[in-house]
């Protein structure tokens, strides 16, 4: 094995533990952040698994509110649903004098996420690299719902057993259109992601100790277990279905010895589809609504902008990195694709809400336990990050997920 400079070292390995934090950024229930990674002088390949895990029990709406996930998509009201359900030429079974009527409920959730994730890094030549990261995911989620009693959340009067007769009315609806609103476990890949980077490193410029600079090309390949149309709780594990490309833009500054800053810039597309999805007849959340049947979805366009900071040589073999990761997914295109449109569809408020964005801090510690030694051999890496969503610009429509992970490199 060749020796590696110390700093060069641990900046690459921060990085190849933030890439395989599960390959895609446009899914907007997990913190599924791709990192910038750069090469190390004298070695060639890398390899790493870490152990994720992530819950999220709230959400950003849209007016900078916290609320619940499933209200990202607006607020479940039985009176309208029911309305929606006669429309599209169902027997609703609430009661004739609460026809019509304003009944909100409250609609609790949680999502729990454990992965295994993946990552390899080949260098081909001085300036050209290929690379994959992929994921097993297990995710459990549920849904519970509570007649909104507030003021103004509903205008009947209710007692209890009126509280307990809504609560039987709602099950019997969504038996009626197809819906179950159980837990829902699902268990299977991610999307896979296949990347090449075209980079190069000028040493002593412009007053840096180095300037490291880079493009990268990927695609997604939709490997992961899309969102189940028939079950509300249920999440994607990656981009529900879509296959997508994405161009980052990626550059390192070193400051001085031990000193880095950074930048990637990425734009990413995922590619529309057409299969089975949930449509809203009136304004009902598209995730409860009445219509099943075939819809293209072309999803707009994922923005992301991350700057970092990291120190090295805190203590030997010792790092901490700050990175900062800002989304905005731009609203997607619906369009009804079914045969029988005699029941029409109402999107736009789909399409609204199909728009988000999130910000996250991460926080990276890592111990290199080949740091003093003469011959690396494969002496791991051992990194440990935590994703911490925030609120500083822009978040909105988006889980409140926090996310840790314990991972092991090996460069050779």
């Amino acid at each position: 094995m060749l020796n590696m400079k110390p700093s060069l070292f641990l900046l690459f390995i921060l990085f190849c533990a933030s890439a395989t934090q599960a390959m895609v950024f446009d899914n907007r229930y997990l913190p599924l952040l791709q990192k910038p990674r750069f090469d190390l002088d004298g070695t060639l390949s890398c390899f790493e698994t870490d152990f994720v895990v992530a819950t999220a029990s709230d959400a950003y709406s849209s007016s900078d509110q916290d609320t619940s996930i499933p209200e990202i998509f607006g607020v479940l009201d039985l009176g309208e649903l029911s309305t929606a359900m006669q429309k599209a030429g169902y027997v609703s079974p609430l009661r004739p004098d609460w026809q019509g009527s304003k009944i909100w409920f409250r609609t609790p959730s949680k999502i729990q996420m454990q992965a295994l994730t993946f990552f390899f890094h080949q260098r081909l030549l001085d300036w050209f690299y290929v690379g994959a990261s992929w994921a097993f995911f297990r995710t459990n989620s549920r849904q519970n719902f509570i007649v909104n009693t507030s003021s103004g959340k509903t205008n009947l009067f209710l007692s209890t057993p009126d509280i307990i007769e809504l609560e039987e009315d709602r099950v019997k609806m969504f038996n009626t259109i197809g819906i179950d609103s159980g837990h829902t476990a699902q268990l299977g890949f991610g999307d896979v992601d296949f990347w090449v980077r075209f980079a190069h490193v000028w040493n002593y410029t412009l007053k840096f100790r180095s300037i490291d600079a880079g493009i990268r090309f990927g695609m997604l390949a939709p490997s992961g277990i899309a969102q189940n149309p028939n079950r509300s709780p249920s999440i994607p594990n990656g981009g529900d279905g879509h296959w997508g490309v994405y161009t980052t833009l990626e550059s390192l500054f070193e400051l001085k010895e031990d000193m880095k800053v950074g930048l990637s810039v990425r734009v990413s597309k995922r590619f529309q589809n057409t299969r089975n999805r949930r449509m809203p007849v009136l304004t009902e959340p598209d995730i409860f609504g009445v219509l099943y049947g075939p819809a293209k979805v072309d999803p707009g366009v994922t923005l992301i902008f991350s700057p970092y900071f990291l120190l090295e040589n805190l203590r030997e073999g010792l790092a901490l990195g700050l990175q900062y990761t800002l989304r905005y997914h731009f609203e997607d295109l619906w369009c009804d694709a079914r045969c029988d449109q005699t029941v029409l569809s109402n999107l736009r408020q789909v399409q609204k809400d199909s728009a988000w964005a999130s910000e996250y801090f991460s926080l990276h510690v890592l111990y290199d336990f080949g740091r003093v030694r003469v011959l690396r051999d494969l002496a791991p890496v051992l990194t440990l990050r935590w994703d911490i969503p925030a609120h500083l610009f822009a978040s909105n429509r988006v889980a409140k997920a926090q996310q840790v992970s314990l991972g092991l490199e090996f460069a050779f």
